[in-house]
């Protein structure tokens, strides 16, 4: 026991060495809480609008973490909120914010200014970049970085297409006249962005200016293009090329039609890079300029080339199998030329799912599983064939889901407005420059805004696969066979797969695999016309009786009871007994009795507010939400964050932790080891927390801090210290304190006969904490909820739980304790942050959670 103890105090003695930030006036403590916002001043938007604004901002939620700086926090929001009045056309707006001790409110004084439209585009400096041209690009929609020209239409104008050969979707003009300016530095980086594509896409890579300047009427603002360089046309003076082992310099230049000595304009570099890439013969390749020279008019043109080791060279023919291959690349990656909608359809012993994706209509599946019931209702109904246990589609006219299992309940939306997105997914192959792994399987989802009333289906489904992978695709896998009959090219694989191709047009005949995992016995991909529209009138034929759960009026709320009550627990039907079954059965049992609508509207309650007019007042982003590989990953972040507000108290350590972990894993945890430090040695925490903790960090940041955490713990497996956990996380103050206290409402409520049925609660010899805790909650009728409720806790807890526990974390401090080495325990312990001790617990706190001897 000494020597337990005695780790325990060495530990803890490491650990006061990091940073605490309770009580100290220099950190954000809870100034960062939105509720104490106060925005003044406001006349162009509601204050609402603004204060929404600030609550959901990334950067704002960062810098408003407790550990951090208070003066670096106040300055963020002035920053941010200056920022946003100069995305919205205020150019000299003013933000002050500071802080009122005694209302305990921030208080964020906003002086707009005039609002400025868009006026005139001014070039000057120019003598052979067009005008016109220039101003064209932008004011006008212009396309994307990666798309091309792909031709001339009939008057005259340039069709571009993206990298698939499809129609390019244009991006919204940066200047659009008589809108607000965009004075944002975000702004001002397109505008020159795109300035300077503009005159390459004339042959001209000058120096010059772009600046917004505000008129004397106070109304409007020009964009003045200042061009001090415009330079000569770009030559080619030299071409340099790296990596072509296989192909050679004049092959390569001969297939790009490239010398030097000629001019480059237009979009030249997505040109060259597609063609390279449409080659089939090239894993990467990358195209790139140089100025050199005293004058910079000396241009070497750089192209870096990762060959295909299984493609022929550039003066080589592609075999007639590779060249279908490739012309069925190019069909499968246009959606707008599929022959159809696509089917994927796999099925075993008594099962069939089917997934229909259609380019013009949306997404679709279903899903079967023969029953005797269902046996039996076939042969009285032909129609039951048709029956499906579940069923989902997503389109333009309606979204939905449809359960026939067990009961037939439906949640079916019909559309009554476009959607202003549309959700595009991604399913590619690509070739890789490893030896171990020749071929990576890439998934995506991404967001595509839509423009405003535009109808589109909500949903697109793409292949992208690169040529060079069916180039490939012959040498990529030992013993395939390859043939080509009767118009049809067919490859076998070993694998019991087959892909049966037509060979003049290089459509999809089928695509099959059998035996491709347990339980399956074929997986086949097909085009089928009008495959989207067929099996929707079937779903709503079989399914047209079963009662819609969707209700307008609550359509949050009615999902949310919908998916918890069907595709959730009434998942688990089954006879047997176990602890997670009695959990889901009683969760279902309450929330039938409409249990989440008290939630639902907490949680509209607790939303930031705001308008939803279209002009909103909106932040631009920001560089942490640029630090993220794509903005998904930061808006999850930033919704993550926001909703630790909602569910735990502010500062307590479940919201504490909650937000760590989130923040570790977006690699954002700037002071997660002070704040478990800090809450690691505080006398608030107990064994829950301990073994929270332990597991987060040990998942997500390995160190000696773990080992502690596991040592502590087992050092608070008390039921006082417990209970003192449990109070902390169902906070009546939260949304999770105040589900859990409506569920004890309702189970105290029940009728005996209700429970005894459906919670099977006389079986006595069966040990079950589910079964405990209900019997507890019900034993003491003149109890109120909350007495209730932790008495059921404790006893929950010291009938098995407390084992459950303390075996985690010891299992967790073994394990540290062996893997930890020398050289990280030296470098956590000498890490002298000076971490002032926490204030010590009153005298009736101690007695409240002192270890029972």
């Amino acid at each position: 026991m000494k020597s337990r103890q005695g780790v325990l105090s060495l530990l803890a003695a490491i650990l006061s060495s990091a940073i605490a930030v309770g009580g100290d006036a220099s950190r954000v403590n809870d100034w960062g809480n939105s509720d104490r916002l106060v925005v003044e001043g406001c006349r162009a938007f509601p204050s609402s609008d603004v204060k929404s604004a600030i609550g959901l901002d990334l950067a704002l939620l960062l810098e408003s973490h407790p550990a951090a700086p208070l003066d670096t926090y106040l300055a963020a929001i002035a920053n941010r909120v200056r920022a946003g009045y100069l995305h919205m056309g205020f150019p000299n707006v003013r933000v002050d914010v500071r802080i009122d001790e005694a209302s305990e409110k921030v208080h964020v004084v906003i002086e707009e200014g005039p609002r400025y439209t868009a006026g005139q585009v001014i070039v000057r400096g120019n003598r052979e970049v067009s005008e016109r041209e220039l101003v064209e690009w932008l004011v006008s929609p212009c396309p994307p970085d990666d798309s091309r020209v792909g031709g001339v239409s009939e008057s005259g104008e340039l069709r571009w297409i993206d990298r698939e050969g499809e129609p390019a979707e244009m991006e919204e003009p940066l200047w659009k006249i008589g809108k607000p300016v965009f004075f944002d530095e975000g702004a001002i980086t397109k505008l020159t962005h795109r300035t300077r594509r503009a005159m390459a896409s004339q042959g001209f890579f000058p120096l010059f200016a772009v600046k917004v300047v505000p008129q004397e009427d106070g109304t409007t603002a020009t964009l003045g293009i200042d061009i001090f360089d415009e330079g000569s046309r770009v030559v080619l003076n030299e071409i340099k090329i790296e990596g072509n082992d296989k192909n050679s310099r004049d092959d390569i230049l001969e297939f790009l039609d490239l010398k030097p000595g000629m001019s480059l304009r237009g979009n030249w570099k997505a040109e060259i890079e597609h063609k390279l890439w449409r080659s089939g013969r090239f894993i990467e390749s990358h195209a790139m300029l140089e100025r050199t020279g005293l004058d910079g008019n000396h241009t070497i043109l750089w192209l870096r080339l990762v060959e295909s080791p299984a493609a022929p060279r550039l003066s080589e023919p592609l075999s007639p199998a590779q060249e279908i291959l490739v012309r069925f690349d190019e069909q499968i990656t246009k959606p707008g030329q599929w022959p159809g909608d696509l089917v994927l359809s796999a099925s075993g012993p008594g099962k069939c799912l089917e997934f229909v994706a259609s380019p013009k209509h949306g997404f679709l599946g279903r899903v079967r599983r023969d029953r005797e019931a269902d046996m039996v209702e076939v042969k009285a109904d032909a129609t039951a064939s048709h029956r499906f246990d579940c069923a989902f589609a997503v389109s333009d006219q309606q979204m939905g889901i449809s359960l026939l299992n067990p009961r037939g309940t439906r949640l079916w939306r019909e559309s009554t407005a476009p959607l202003p997105v549309r959700l595009i997914g991604n399913t590619g192959l690509r070739l890789t420059n490893e030896l171990d792994t020749p071929t990576a399987l890439v998934l995506g989802l991404r967001a595509k805004s839509l423009k405003y009333g535009k109808e589109s289906q909500p949903f697109e489904f793409r292949f992208d696969v690169d040529p060079a992978y069916f180039v490939a695709m012959p040498d990529l896998r030992e013993g395939s066979r390859c043939s080509i009959e009767d118009g049809v090219l067919q490859y076998d694989w070993p694998s019991n797969e087959c892909l049966r191709v037509d060979a003049a047009t290089g459509r999809l005949v089928e695509w099959v695999w059998h035996n491709p995992f347990d339980g399956f016995e074929l997986l086949r991909v097909v085009f089928e016309e009008d495959a989207f529209k067929k099996r929707l009138a079937e779903i709503e034929q079989s399914h047209e009786n079963c009662p819609n759960q969707f209700d307008p009026a609550a359509p949050w709320s009615s999902c949310l009871k919908y998916f918890c009550n069907e595709t959730i627990f009434r998942t688990f039907q089954a006879e047997e007994e176990f602890e997670p079954i009695r959990l889901l059965r009683l969760l279902r049992m309450v929330h039938e009795r409409q249990v989440l609508e008290s939630l639902v509207s907490r949680l509209q309650n607790r939303a930031v507010g705001g308008n939803k007019r279209r002009d909103k007042f909106t932040l631009p982003p920001s560089s942490h939400e640029e630090s993220f590989d794509n903005g998904y990953n930061a808006g999850f972040l930033s919704m993550g964050l926001r909703s630790a507000d909602l569910v735990f108290v502010r500062q307590t350590w479940p919201w504490t932790l909650s937000r760590e972990v989130m923040l570790m894993a977006a690699e954002k945890s700037e002071y997660s080891l002070s704040e478990l430090a800090r809450l690691s040695k505080s006398y608030e925490t107990g064994p829950l927390f301990c073994l929270a903790a332990a597991m987060a960090y040990d998942r997500l940041s390995p160190q000696t801090g773990t080992l502690f955490l596991a040592y502590n713990g087992l050092e608070k497996l008390s039921v006082e210290y417990f209970e003192q956990d449990c109070r902390t996380i169902l906070d009546s103050r939260g949304i999770a304190g105040q589900y859990a206290r409506r569920v004890v409402r309702i189970v105290r409520e029940l009728e005996p006969e209700e429970v005894e049925e459906a919670l099977r609660l006389d079986a006595q010899e069966v040990k079950s904490p589910v079964i405990t805790f209900i019997r507890t909650l019900r034993s003491q009728p003149d109890d109120t909820d909350d007495e209730a409720l932790f008495k059921a806790l404790n006893a929950v807890w010291t009938s098995g739980l407390r084992d459950l526990v303390e075996q985690q974390l010891t299992m967790i401090r073994d394990r540290q304790r062996d893997a930890v080495n020398s050289q990280q325990k030296e470098w956590f312990w000498s890490d002298s942050i000076n971490m002032p001790e926490d204030k010590a617990p009153s005298k009736e706190s101690k007695d409240r959670i002192s270890p029972k001897e």
